[in-house]
């Protein structure tokens, strides 16, 4: 790991961040990570953009996303800052559906995830859990000539996390803030790694039901998961 590393965690929020999330923000505090936390609204790719552009005019040089509604020890954002890496995550499932939030690389079927996880290069991940790196966000704007937008009113931002479309084997794909940003990532060289030994929690809706009060869900430390989007990952020739 490079000897020091200028580094904040960006915590956008809409209403309150999760109370076990705080607990471990407030940790990384105490080990002298800034923490910076963001009220945002439903454009979170403004938000993550306003945000990113604000740090690294800041002078930092290690931008480590995590949502408002993760659940994560500590420790975790310390093993993801280990690797040195431009673009490493921590894969969490989706609120509400069965799937994780990432796209895997092409060939790659399934993940083993906990005490048999390890690094793994996928196509797309979500941004909340991510640490990122100033050199990927310098090469995104020369790769796509973004531009510096309200130089003359309102906050000063560089449109990293700009939703665009992106064109896939059979179809054209709307991608949102974070898969959006992988995908520039990509394009400007930058492999999108996962540490799939990081175990988090993703708060969110749940209705319960009565099954609920007779059973405990079964938690492992380890197991394979095989996403549902397993997806192609060549272009058309047309692209």
């Amino acid at each position: 790991m490079s000897t020091y590393r200028c580094s904040v965690v960006l915590v956008p929020y809409v209403t309150h961040i999760d109370p076990r999330c705080e607990e471990g923000l407030r940790e990384l505090e105490t080990r002298g990570i800034e923490v910076r936390r963001y009220q945002s609204t439903a454009s979170i790719d403004r938000a993550r953009s306003d945000a990113a552009t604000e740090a690294l005019d800041k002078g930092f040089d290690e931008l480590i996303w995590i949502d408002s509604n993760m659940r994560f020890d500590a420790d975790d954002v310390e093993r993801l800052r280990s690797h040195d890496l431009p673009v490493v995550a921590g894969v969490y499932p989706q609120d509400g559906v069965q799937d994780l939030v990432l796209r895997l690389a092409e060939d790659t079927t399934e993940l083993k995830m906990g005490d048999g996880g390890g690094l793994c290069e996928v196509r797309y991940v979500g941004a909340g859990f991510l640490c990122t790196q100033r050199i990927v966000y310098e090469a995104i704007q020369r790769e796509y000539t973004l531009p510096l937008c309200n130089t003359r009113s309102g906050k000063r931002t560089v449109p990293y996390f700009l939703p665009m479309v992106a064109a896939d084997l059979h179809e054209y794909m709307y991608l949102g803030d974070d898969y959006a940003f992988c995908e520039r990532a990509r394009q400007a060289g930058y492999k999108i790694m996962v540490d799939t030994t990081i175990l988090l929690g993703h708060v969110g809706s749940y209705v319960y039901g009565w099954e609920d009060a007779g059973q405990k869900l079964p938690r492992s430390k380890s197991g394979k998961l095989t996403p549902r989007r397993a997806v192609r990952t060549k272009r058309p020739e047309s692209a």
